[in-house]
């Protein structure tokens, strides 16, 4: 009869050269996504990713949870990444309650009220605001452009802005609505 070894924790990934360690909560796809634009945002290099926070139900509890220990097992972490602002906002919860606002940097995704409000409080260092309305107002736009007996853009990109403590006051004044110009190609196929 084959037996089992207790599961083994695994070690801690260290940095050689005193790199930074970057804590992701979400997907693995939108973690990789975003990675690279998380370290050109801390202009770190030598950023290194560390762990992940699995989504489970994307809560900010959860997040909250996870991101206290993260930080009591890892008092050198730079950096959160959230897949979506409601765990962002657990993970400044947490950042909080370790004393450490200011060191570590927060980012996350939607664009939320709550999350502009953070921006503006200095709680998130930035969020990705993503605009439902205006993806929703496209797709209602399609659907009109396709009726019409029109060709549909093969591609069509919806709004999205990195909004940070110097623009989160005019995205919060804007929300739900883009606070930045983008181009609708579906504008010309309407009328």
């Amino acid at each position: 009869m084959e037996t089992r070894d207790a599961p083994r924790r695994r070690p801690r990934p260290r940095t050689a050269d005193g790199g930074r360690r970057l804590h992701s909560a979400g997907s693995a796809i939108a973690v990789s996504l975003v990675g690279l634009a998380i370290a050109l945002f801390l202009n770190a290099p030598g950023l290194h990713k560390s762990a992940t926070i699995q989504p489970e139900g994307w809560k900010r509890d959860v997040a909250l949870t996870k991101a206290t220990d993260i930080i009591a097992a890892n008092p050198d972490v730079k950096a959160f990444f959230a897949a979506n602002d409601d765990m962002g906002l657990g993970i400044v919860k947490a950042v909080e309650n370790a004393g450490k606002t200011g060191q570590i940097v927060v980012v996350s995704v939607d664009g939320n009220k709550d999350a502009l409000q953070s921006v503006l409080d200095g709680g998130l260092s930035a969020t990705v605001a993503q605009y439902p309305y205006a993806i929703g107002e496209l797709g209602l736009q399609a659907c009109q452009v396709a009726l019409a007996g029109k060709d549909v853009p093969a591609e069509i990109e919806s709004p999205t802005a990195l909004v940070t403590k110097d623009n989160a006051q005019q995205a919060s004044d804007a929300f739900p609505q883009p606070f930045e110009e983008f181009e609708n190609p579906l504008t010309s196929l309407l009328g």
